[in-house]
């Protein structure tokens, strides 16, 4: 999946154990206006109603994974450099019939 918000793509992928609710989270985060901030140590949060589920930061290519239980809930979240501005993506729906 690719995601457009502003300035800014995110390339995704989503591989999920079919045996249980383990999925990988694989993305990266890129600047399409050319990059004025640095990507490398962006937190990206993996959330579910506000409650934080897994975290880490992207690397000096903007690429990061996050490991964490499929949820109906979930929402992946980019805090950027800029002040109070965040990249929001609902993943609802992609994990249907999952706690």
């Amino acid at each position: 999946m690719i995601y457009h918000a502003d300035d800014y793509q995110i390339d995704l992928q989503i591989e999920r154990d079919p045996e249980s609710n383990e999925m990988a989270l694989v993305g990266q985060l890129a600047n399409r206006a050319g990059c004025s901030h640095p990507l490398s140590g962006l937190p990206v949060l993996l959330t579910a109603r506000d409650r934080l589920i897994a975290r880490t930061e992207c690397n000096q290519f903007g690429e990061f994974c996050l490991i964490g239980k499929a949820r109906r809930d979930l929402t992946l979240r980019v805090p950027l450099q800029a002040p109070a501005k965040q990249v929001v993506i609902p993943l609802t729906g992609l994990f249907e019939g999952r706690q």
